[in-house]
């Protein structure tokens, strides 16, 4: 599986590419980045999505089991980007 080297790199491919999938913990989640907003979601629970005003602000904001995004972004399982 794919992994991210830093944050910075996480933040580059989502500007790129625009939609990244991941694993982590268990469960599965996908980000969008459709336009200046980033929308994330667990897989199967729409009620668990989240936006935030730019990836900058989701790495700083976002968090699983109590950590924040930047904390994980190297652990992650990369599925689709």
């Amino acid at each position: 599986m794919d992994k991210y080297a830093s944050v910075k790199e996480f933040i580059d491919d989502l500007e790129l590419v625009g939609e990244i999938e991941f694993s982590y913990g268990g469960k599965m989640y996908s980000i969008a980045y459709p336009d200046s907003t980033v929308l994330v979601v667990e897989y199967g629970k729409p009620e668990t999505e989240q936006v935030f005003a730019s990836p900058e602000e989701f790495v700083e904001k976002f968090e699983i089991d109590g950590k924040r995004f930047k904390e994980i972004a190297t652990d992650i399982n990369v599925l689709l980007h």
